[in-house]
């Protein structure tokens, strides 16, 4: 997609009183240009051009290390990756003030036709469980556990080891 599409008609940075006040947003890249560090004039920052219109500035090394531990360094392979912004109370802006703007992956869609067509079941027979996301799920069936035949009480001073 081409950036000049996105010029600065129509097109708007993020901001973080946005977020505080609305929730996290899910956000498409659409392109990823260099662009001139507001706050320190000389310096260039990568920033993320939405599909929606809305800019966002990689000034922080947080923010700009998470997208490349998650995308790779190639800024080509970031367009149509899905991320999620979201206001952060603990992030100090670059004036100083408290909150600030952090990236994250955001959570799969729940699979819905699955979980409806478990609610539909007609059958007697509780559905299958489902794995979860960390691995954990179904547990493994559970074996009888062979027991030894019980000891008669030791006897007075006998020491049972």
């Amino acid at each position: 997609m081409d950036a000049g599409l996105f010029g600065n008609e129509g097109s708007k940075y993020l901001r973080r009183h946005e977020l505080r006040d609305g929730g996290p947003r899910r956000l498409t890249i659409a392109s990823v240009e260099s662009v001139e560090n507001k706050f320190k004039p000389g310096q260039q920052v990568l920033c993320l051009v939405c599909t929606d219109g809305t800019r966002f500035e990689l000034r922080t090394d947080e923010n700009r290390l998470r997208v490349i531990g998650w995308f790779g360094r190639d800024t080509d392979k970031w367009v149509g990756q899905v991320i999620e912004a979201y206001y952060c109370a603990e992030v100090r802006s670059p004036r100083g003030e408290p909150g600030g703007i952090r990236l994250r992956l955001p959570e799969p869609e729940p699979d819905v036709d699955s979980f409806v067509s478990d609610l539909e079941r007609d059958d007697e027979e509780p559905a299958p469980r489902r794995a979860k996301p960390n691995g954990s799920g179904t547990p493994a069936p559970s074996r009888p556990v062979k027991r030894s035949p019980a000891r008669p009480p030791a006897a007075k001073g006998d020491v049972p080891f």
